[in-house]
């Protein structure tokens, strides 16, 4: 799953870079990147679906903290010096909620606002164990997986209209990580050669819908939370297939290191975006600027996780089950 992890990480690294671009035709297209959001989600559910949850539960809820979590510290410790250091106004409450990744409430810090995405994914982990007890090993009725879905999506309906727009949001994500659950673990054999090309037209038909969509019901609900929830969430799909087609084709060493650090590079790279540090004002030239955020965000992001890998092993020893766990958390395929 390198060249899909790596993909996705690169979608949304280009979503910011693109939206803070001069040209209008540019900046517009820098939300159709963010389907790596949704390409995360959809790892993160496939993978797991695949692989059976590891009792003791609460041993694999702890590794999911530590693989989330102390690298993310780290990076809020070194954002928090450059808060100081360039003499932000610093709001407590605000910190205290990204500590306990609830900034999906939208209460932001600067450079961070990005790991609302967080919040999504460690509710979606919370939910993991339940999912693996619901669906088993053998294929369940399809009453059962509609039992499941339809009020996740009922609710979502509600939420979105009636409570609150940006939690249904968040819960297109869920629906999302739910279906990828499934398919990891019941539909993984639709995954082929010859699929892939299908695949690939698939996507460009949602993204089509995608533009269509916003031509005819741009900024409405309908449109930001389910029309693009839903056809990114299809393209991510889609393009999941496509990539499991080539598994077999081994990633070269330079894409196996941006791999190793992917997580690391997705905490870091907004700050030198749109945070306190930002160097996309430094010359002319959007392209010229996206590159020194990537060549700093990556310097940091190996920094990082090289600190990080120090601290989890004094106070958590890996064993090898975590050994085989990624940057985004999710099992190396």
């Amino acid at each position: 799953m390198v060249y899909y992890r790596v993909l996705a990480t690169i979608f949304i690294f280009l979503c910011h870079i693109f939206g803070k671009s001069n040209i209008p035709i540019i900046q517009m297209s820098s939300q159709f990147f963010n389907v790596g959001v949704s390409m995360f989600i959809v790892l993160s559910g496939f993978l797991y679906g695949m692989n059976a949850v590891k009792r003791p539960i609460g041993k694999w809820y702890c590794k999911r903290w530590f693989r989330i979590c102390v690298p993310e510290y780290i990076f809020v410790l070194i954002l928090f010096a450059v808060h100081l250091a360039v003499s932000n106004t610093i709001k407590p409450l605000n910190w205290i909620v990204l500590l306990l990744n609830l900034q999906g409430i939208e209460i932001y810090v600067n450079g961070a606002e990005h790991l609302w995405y967080l919040t999504v994914i460690l509710f979606c982990y919370l939910i993991t164990p339940l999912l693996d007890k619901l669906f088993g090993k053998e294929k369940p009725s399809p009453g059962r997986i509609w039992m499941i879905l339809l009020p996740v999506a009922s609710f979502c309906v509600v939420c979105a209209y009636f409570i609150h727009r940006h939690t249904a949001i968040y819960l297109v994500y869920v629906l999302l990580y739910i279906v990828a659950f499934l398919f990891g673990r019941y539909r993984y054999s639709f995954v082929s050669k010859q699929n892939a090309v299908l695949c690939i037209l698939a996507a460009a038909l949602f993204a089509g819908f995608r533009l269509a969509g916003k031509y005819f019901a741009d900024g409405s609900t309908l449109y930001d939370v389910f029309i693009v929830g839903v056809t990114q969430g299809a393209i991510a799909l889609c393009l999941l297939c496509a990539v499991c087609s080539i598994k077999k084709l081994r990633p070269f060493t330079a894409l196996c290191w941006f791999d190793t650090i992917s997580y690391e590079f997705y905490l870091v790279h907004y700050m030198f975006i749109v945070g306190p540090v930002s160097v996309m004002s430094l010359t002319p030239y959007t392209a010229i600027n996206g590159m020194m955020v990537a060549v700093v965000s990556l310097g940091l992001a190996w920094i990082i996780h090289v600190v990080g890998n120090k601290v989890s092993s004094l106070i958590h020893r890996p064993d090898k089950a975590d050994c085989s766990f990624s940057s985004d958390g999710s099992k190396k395929m």
